[in-house]
């Protein structure tokens, strides 16, 4: 954790509560809510809430009911990425070769990640503003390959902003 931060604490709550408020000061609220993410249980996403403005960092997931009612009219969300017909292709190769592990992890993550048409179509229900892509699977190199197989997938289907973030990457939303 970056030194600047030095102040932050833990805050513990029960696993088994499906949405629990862990932070309240000066007008900002963050909530977790329980997402998928098999095997991993339990996991939880975050709502923040400040002036009016609504940020969902979704975790590792896939889309649930639960993160849907979250990120229903955000100004932004944060999302693990996944193209799952990359996904299959490196699974099919592995398969082929004989590599039987690496075949299956490349089958079984596709059951706790979104698929980029998938978000496409929550991002559009759910009237978010502008979509923060993040945990790209597989990572891909440059621009190029990251507009290929992440946000002209995600962009056929949304139209509302994407950003193809990486480390480091800041998002500022405006104060209404």
């Amino acid at each position: 954790m970056p030194s600047e931060f030095h102040f932050a604490t833990a805050v513990e709550f029960d696993a088994n509560e499906t949405e629990v408020v862990v932070y309240e000061r000066d007008g900002v609220v963050v909530t977790a809510f329980a997402v998928s993410h098999p095997p991993v249980e339990p996991a939880f996403g975050y709502t923040i809430e400040f002036a009016g403005r609504k940020v969902i960092v979704s975790g590792d997931t896939v889309i649930t009911d639960g993160l849907r009612q979250q990120a229903e009219g955000a100004d932004l969300v944060v999302m693990d990425t996944m193209n799952h017909d990359l996904v299959e292709s490196l699974e099919n190769v592995f398969r082929s070769i004989g590599d039987d592990r690496n075949a299956t992890i490349f089958y079984d993550i596709r059951e706790y990640h979104p698929d980029v048409h998938d978000i496409a179509a929550f991002a559009t229900e759910a009237r978010v503003a502008r979509l923060a892509l993040t945990h790209y699977a597989p990572s891909v190199q440059g621009e190029r390959q990251l507009r290929r197989v992440y946000v002209d997938p995600i962009r056929a289907g949304y139209d509302g902003e994407i950003i193809a973030g990486s480390d480091g990457t800041t998002v500022t939303i405006p104060l209404r």
